[in-house]
């Protein structure tokens, strides 16, 4: 994990892909060439209100497809045609800058960029396909990572490591440092704290893959998702590629030579999964479908700031029904609360509480992790419980 050695993993430099850029592009420094530097801070701007800028490239076999945008204060528009239709996203106003997901697969023939309204720009960072970020070729972008890891434990299979890395930074950054994960995809949950800095308050720092662009939550906090750009201090992980993820500092006492492990995860069918659902606020609740029948299962409503983190498992309490589960709650010191929340099933969970904590109107996430893998990690079917 030395400075650069995913280079040839995160970039793809076989072309000229700034070449199919067309329509109403700014000069420079917002040319189109922005979008394929593989800079995260540089970008592509619209010269004028109301205009849009296409990309022309047939692209195939495309399994995941993402843009790394900016939306100005109106909302805009991607517009993404393909062998398997046209799909049409909008961006709201204030979005990023972050990754914005366009679910088409198959082929792709172009994308087009409309800014919208008189507000700014619908700015363009980079394009990234089945997990590589496309730049022109003769380009030298940044190394990836641009720092080196400290430490690593690496389980590909399991789609779970823990690195440890060192800080750089003396003050706010101009770019983002990027530490090599060692998983084979982008992760969905990193959980990060400074083993050595307290200018961060004692916060473990999480990243969840259904958090919008710039979110972020704290494990001991009840507050609801907050932007990065707001941040009160710490070192935040966040934007995961295939390869690496960023992080940011926004302490003024800056974080050079501090030390932080960052715990991270991607969704493994059968063995761990991490999402989002809207509550009902009933206790007829919704049922997560897992694949498996979850261990543990962590939750957290990121529309409020007066809820905090939900931890369930099956061993302080392994049975539904009457007597309820034995709950406990990270950021409070409270010992453990006894309360139906709902049922560990053979593929899920399913809520018997209408509660802020885990089923009101809100939006929660959660991270689960199976009692017993459905499939192991060789490939074959594990054996029924």
């Amino acid at each position: 994990m030395n400075i650069g050695g995913q280079n040839s993993n995160a970039y793809d430099q076989t072309q000229t892909w700034s070449s199919g850029v067309s329509g109403a592009v700014a000069g420079s420094p917002y040319d189109a060439t922005k979008m394929f530097d593989g800079n995260l801070t540089t970008y592509t701007d619209h010269v004028v209100q109301n205009s849009t800028i296409t990309w022309t490239r047939t692209l195939t076999s495309v399994t995941s497809l993402r843009v790394y945008i900016h939306q100005g204060n109106s909302t805009g528009t991607v517009t993404t045609v393909g062998e398997n239709g046209t799909q049409v996203d909008t961006i709201s106003a204030d979005f990023g800058p972050g990754w914005h997901n366009i679910a088409l697969r198959g082929t792709i023939n172009s994308i087009t960029f409309a800014r919208g309204g008189s507000g700014n720009p619908l700015s363009i960072y980079a394009v990234e396909v089945n997990g590589v970020m496309y730049v022109d070729n003769g380009v030298t972008p940044p190394n990836l990572p641009s720092i080196v890891n400290t430490g690593a434990s690496v389980g590909t299979k399991q789609g779970f490591s823990i690195v440890r890395y060192t800080g750089t930074y003396s003050s706010q950054p101009t770019t983002l440092a990027t530490v090599s994960h060692g998983l084979l995809q982008s992760p969905d949950f990193i959980i990060s704290k400074s083993t050595n800095n307290t200018n961060d308050n004692g916060y473990w720092n999480v990243y969840h893959s259904s958090l919008n662009a710039n979110q972020f939550l704290r494990l001991g906090s009840t507050a609801a998702a907050a932007t990065i750009s707001s941040g009160a201090g710490g070192d935040i992980a966040a934007h995961p590629t295939k390869t690496t993820f960023n992080t940011y500092y926004y302490s003024g006492s800056g974080n050079s030579g501090s030390d932080y492990i960052s715990y991270i995860w991607h969704d493994v069918p059968g063995l761990q999964k991490f999402g989002s659902y809207t509550g009902v606020n009933s206790t007829n609740g919704p049922f997560l479908e897992l694949g498996f029948r979850p261990a543990i299962i962590m939750f957290k409503n990121i529309s409020s700031g007066s809820t905090g983190w939900v931890i369930l498992d099956n061993k302080r309490n392994g049975f539904n029904g009457t007597g309820g589960n034995n709950i406990l709650f990270p950021s409070t010191t409270d010992t453990e609360n006894t309360t139906q929340y709902g049922d560990f099933l053979s593929n899920g969970w399913k809520f018997r509480i209408n509660s802020s904590y885990v089923n009101s109107t809100d939006t929660f996430i959660y991270a689960a992790w199976a009692e017993s893998p459905t499939v192991n990690l060789f490939g074959a079917q594990s054996n029924a419980r």
